[in-house]
């Protein structure tokens, strides 16, 4: 079984490679320059899916999209992509190739939900059978785990990568003494601080402030919308109301949010549930004026670890940066614009490769009911590493799909003799 196991993952990986390596470099303005179609594209704009982290090492943004072709189509997969922090084209880190658009293994990436800075590792938030959970994701990743199955609850998620915990809210507020993987991992490690008793259960976001308070963060839409921000200490167990305390409340509608030491941040764009304005909001913690930094519709942000810069992007697939935030009039910085900024590169969709990407290196098409075809890779013993029909699983009906290939109850033997 485990030799099955390490095969599959070379195959993976050479599969990979080809999706990186092979694909047409050569310059673009429609996607009939770029070979055999709808698999060759001409990436021309970015879809940018909610979410952003930073890789500080590297001096990037870290961002999970897809390409459009000049067709304004979107391309069939997700990547984790990178933007120079001084501005510049986007990078393809690597793909995300767990995404199924039909069948019972459906499974469609939704975001980036968190990034560690220190393993840069992306956190998506992903629709597995209509059901959404986060977990760790790492190029060639067969699947996203289910480290948070998100259902009927609103999940605030904080890293507190330096003392290695995590800090999280479902209808509980939650500490975790690790940053999990795995779903055992949170749960070995889970204690309670504070039962769902507060505010409805409801926690959109939460935020540390010098390692031993943890900021809550809650938007109430019960009459007219608001943020109600409230503070508790890390270290509560099972503690009562009473420990959570009250902050502040913003008559806005919070969308993303960060904190410093000194400042909280709100993010804000215009919704069918509130007349918000868009822009990001400034608001010292200790009491004093707010401000405004920018008036751009913003879906998500992230803070440097120096407190100096708020990076973020907007509903018009845009990535920007603001600040130095220290200074009485931060400035505006444009990293990245999709209408703008055409990519202009020929592409493969995953697998295929060659000159017209006319081949499915190591693996098998599948053909969606739209007609769009896929390169699937192939297990060792002939099968596809993920499935969406069952005619794809050889002798059915004794065969079937389930996501992937599987014998139904009593039935053993080859798939496909």
């Amino acid at each position: 079984m485990n030799s099955y196991k390490y095969l599959f993952i070379i195959l993976l990986f050479k599969f990979l490679i080809v999706i990186i390596q092979c694909q047409p470099t050569i310059e673009c303005q429609g996607d009939y320059q770029c070979g055999v179609q709808p698999q060759a594209l001409c990436y021309k704009g970015l879809n940018i899916l909610p979410g952003i982290g930073l890789d500080e090492t590297n001096q990037r943004v870290v961002i999970v999209g897809k390409f459009n072709g000049s067709s304004n189509a979107p391309s069939n997969v997700n990547n984790v992509i990178t933007v120079p922090f001084g501005g510049g084209k986007p990078s393809i880190l690597f793909p995300i190739t767990t995404d199924l658009s039909g069948g019972p293994g459906y499974s469609m990436v939704l975001g980036l939900y968190g990034y560690l800075r220190q393993t840069n590792t992306p956190y998506i938030h992903n629709s597995q059978r209509a059901a959404p959970v986060v977990g760790p994701y790492h190029g060639g990743d067969t699947s996203i785990p289910n480290v948070w199955y998100i259902r009927g609850y609103n999940l605030g998620l904080y890293f507190d990568e330096v003392n290695k915990r995590t800090f999280y809210c479902d209808w509980n507020l939650h500490r975790v003494s690790n940053i999990p993987k795995t779903v055992d991992e949170k749960n070995a490690g889970d204690t309670i601080m504070l039962d769902g008793s507060y505010q409805n259960n409801r926690c959109n976001f939460l935020g540390l402030k010098d390692t031993n308070l943890l900021y809550v963060v809650q938007v109430d839409y019960a009459n007219t919308v608001v943020t109600n921000i409230s503070k508790i200490p890390v270290g509560c167990n099972n503690c009562s109301l009473s420990e959570l305390k009250f902050v502040l409340s913003v008559p806005v509608e919070a969308g993303s949010f960060v904190m410093s030491n000194t400042h909280f941040y709100l993010g804000m764009k215009p919704t069918w549930s509130s007349n918000t304005s868009s822009g990001i909001m400034q608001i010292p913690i200790n009491g004093g004026p707010s401000k405004m930094l920018t008036n751009d519709p913003v879906v998500s942000m992230a803070l440097d670890s120096a407190n100096t810069r708020i990076f973020y992007t907007t509903t018009n697939n845009e990535v920007k940066s603001v600040g130095p935030l220290g200074s009485s009039t931060p400035a505006v910085s444009v990293l990245y614009q999709s209408a703008a900024s055409p990519l202009n590169r020929c592409a493969c969709a995953p697998g295929f490769t060659g000159d017209q990407c006319q081949t499915c290196y190591n693996g098998k098409v599948r053909y969606l009911s739209n007609g769009t075809p896929q390169c699937v890779a192939l297990l060792a013993d002939g099968r596809p590493s993920n499935c969406i029909f069952d005619y794809e699983c050889g002798n059915v009906p004794m065969a079937y799909c389930d996501g992937i290939c599987a014998c139904r109850t009593n039935f053993t033997g080859s798939f496909y003799n």
